[in-house]
């Protein structure tokens, strides 16, 4: 299921379609209406909020940012304050995986966020820049 969607041009999709699903973002290329789309999944950390195309690389410039989460490195001091404290919890909650269980939340107020640049071609991220403690990214 989509959650939002625009118009979509570069020179390689002439007419596409840009979506989010989730954590997703997904590029549909619209080459004959009622033929089967093709579609690449490019997994995300966070929610994302905007991309651009950086026309001399090709490579797109997304930001993700989410909400009532820890960033990574707040996460780290969390978790080693915890276990200074003598707090038990269980370290296997520390492997669940994100994609299934979904990021561990945080108070309201805290914000994980990033910039990831992606070769649209290969599908695969080229860099990625998370931020520090509760920063977000916005356009």
């Amino acid at each position: 299921m989509l959650e939002y969607g625009s118009n979509f041009t570069s020179p390689q999709v002439p007419e596409g379609i840009v979506a989010i699903s989730a954590n997703t973002l997904r590029i549909f290329a619209v080459e004959k209406l009622g033929t089967v789309f093709n579609q690449a999944i490019i997994p995300l950390s966070y929610t994302p909020r905007h991309f651009i195309l950086h026309s001399p690389s090709r490579n797109f410039v997304v930001i993700e940012s989410e909400h009532n989460t820890y960033s990574p490195m707040e996460k780290q001091k969390t978790l080693e304050a915890k276990i200074k404290e003598g707090k038990r919890f269980d370290p296997s909650l520390l492997e669940l995986s994100p994609e299934v269980f979904g990021l561990p939340k945080a108070e309201p107020g805290k914000w994980a966020s990033c910039i990831r640049i992606i070769n649209p071609f290969l599908g695969e991220t080229m860099s990625k820049f998370e931020f520090e403690e509760n920063e977000a990214a916005f356009r």
